[in-house]
């Protein structure tokens, strides 16, 4: 829809790392008061904040050259120009995590309360890539001909027909599970429930916009079945039963505003 922001002085301000950065920047802040009201150290933090950085800016790199990977199979120095706007967030979040998890338990941290810390934030971040992914024309979804149906002007999207709108489907499921964790942290006694819950309900969502044939999948399969179809499905069960260990084998604790 606006792959393109603004441009100034002939180059071109992608829209999709505009709306990612001012996410980004919401959500730090909120997470900043939810350290302190959970008596967490934001020294911990600091001290390695240039490690998630960059492995979030690698793992995004890698991830999307991945995802195109006979593009750049042709010519591998393209790899390191950081300006095509070729990343892939998802797998920028999980280097953040797997390097996160690593310190944590490293510097002996309480790991769940930070990732329940975290959990809500993760959910507003996706919240602000799927719109971004709109406005870039990025996951889009399959032909449709209901009204509010869209038509992305980009070459990179393969239907030149309207569409569903299907990221902004998903934005808005994920405002809505943000909203409804935002209440649940507030009423749980366990840690750790609030964040496998969160990463729940957000595979789930994607395994149903894959099911509903709402969006439109590039992908090889196994058994049939598309790959980002299994992938979410996997996610799904996987953090369904992580909810289940910590809400029925962990003892509860006191409620922290």
């Amino acid at each position: 829809m606006f792959p393109v922001i603004f441009h100034i002085y002939g180059f071109e301000i992608p829209t999709y790392p505009v709306l990612l950065l001012f996410g980004v920047m919401i959500s730090v802040f909120l997470f900043s008061k939810r350290v302190f009201e959970k008596e967490l150290s934001l020294d911990f933090m600091s001290d390695h904040l240039l490690y998630f950085v960059f492995f979030v800016f690698l793992g995004a790199r890698t991830g999307g050259v991945l995802f195109h990977y006979q593009v750049y199979r042709e010519d591998w120095f393209e790899w390191i120009n950081i300006f095509n706007g070729d990343y892939n967030f998802y797998f920028g979040v999980a280097s953040f995590l797997l390097l996160f998890i690593f310190f944590a338990k490293r510097k002996g941290e309480d790991l769940w309360k930070w990732l329940d810390a975290l959990s809500r934030i993760f959910i507003l971040v996706f919240v602000f890539v799927a719109c971004a992914e709109f406005a870039a024309g990025e996951n889009y979804g399959t032909d449709s001909t209901l009204p509010w149906a869209v038509t992305h002007d980009s070459p990179d999207v393969r239907l030149t027909i309207p569409v569903h709108p299907v990221q902004l489907y998903e934005a808005i499921l994920l405002l809505f599970v943000f909203i409804a964790m935002s209440w649940y942290e507030k009423k749980t006694t366990h840690e750790g429930d609030t964040f496998a819950l969160s990463l729940f309900f957000y595979f789930f969502i994607g395994f149903i916009l894959f099911v509903s044939d709402v969006r439109f999948v590039v992908s090889g399969s196994l058994f049939g079945y598309k790959y980002p179809l299994l992938f979410s499905l996997l996610f799904s069960v996987f953090f369904l039963v992580l909810f289940i260990w910590r809400t029925h084998t962990t003892p509860s604790i006191l409620h922290e505003n």
